[in-house]
């Protein structure tokens, strides 16, 4: 299942001119792996898919590595609230248990 990261992509152009584009950027994440007996460990990694705009961005602009890290600390933060959402319903139920 893919992930959308909605954020802006700011470039210069070759006669100095600043342009600004808000994007969405469409990526897949793979959680790490502690490693067990047979296979090895490895690191949480994402892999971004594409990138959509309603302006025109020139192909030369756009590259997709330099994401990377945002979509990191955008799964970071999803997570944090998925964890939340969760505490948050398990209080709910046991407030309701208990009523």
């Amino acid at each position: 299942m893919s992930h959308i990261l909605k954020t802006t992509l700011i470039w210069h152009d070759s006669r100095g001119g600043e342009h600004e584009s808000d994007v969405e950027v469409e990526y897949d994440r793979y959680p790490g792996f502690a490693g067990d007996m047979t296979d090895p460990p490895h690191d949480a990694t994402i892999e971004v898919i594409g990138i959509t705009s309603r302006d025109e961005i020139p192909p030369t602009y756009i590259d997709l590595a330099d994401f990377s890290d945002e979509c990191m600390q955008h799964w970071a933060e999803q997570d944090e609230v998925d964890r939340e959402r969760a505490a948050e319903d398990r209080a709910e139920r046991a407030r309701e248990d208990r009523a």
